[in-house]
């Protein structure tokens, strides 16, 4: 994971929090396989789903539905890898239902732009996931 991500996430949950490791893991796992299947499934030429995306999750302007969204969708994906499939996809939804309530927070309920967007995209691409 690049530094830069990795301090992304150190504004959310702190170096020193064991559940850092889980959001480097599920982020690892998005850049590389969540996102590879998602920019299959796009019409868009674009570079988004790799990039600008995970981009708008991090930082002080950091938008976590969409950063409970991504590790969700990317969880969801991995949980048939997993020794124990059920336990992995309820971690999945317990990022997924994090994602819908910061989606539902009034700082970000009424915001018109890119990341509410992306946040409803990846939020929806869980929901058609034939394991969730």
């Amino acid at each position: 994971m690049t530094p830069q991500i990795h301090r992304g996430i150190s504004w959310h949950i702190t170096d020193h929090d064991a559940r850092n490791r889980e959001y480097q893991e599920l982020l690892h796992t998005y850049l590389h396989i969540t996102a590879d299947r998602m920019a299959d499934i796009s019409p868009s030429y674009l570079d988004a789903w790799r990039s600008y995306i995970p981009s708008m999750a991090f930082g002080p302007n950091g938008h976590p539905a969409l950063l409970e969204a991504l590790v969700a969708l990317a969880a969801i994906h991995l949980a048939p890898l997993q020794k124990d499939p059920d336990r992995a996809r309820k971690r999945a939804s317990l990022h997924y239902h994090a994602a819908l309530h910061y989606q539902r927070d009034d700082d970000f309920l009424y915001r018109l732009d890119d990341a509410v967007l992306a946040t409803a995209l990846v939020c929806a691409h869980y929901e058609v996931h034939p394991h969730s």
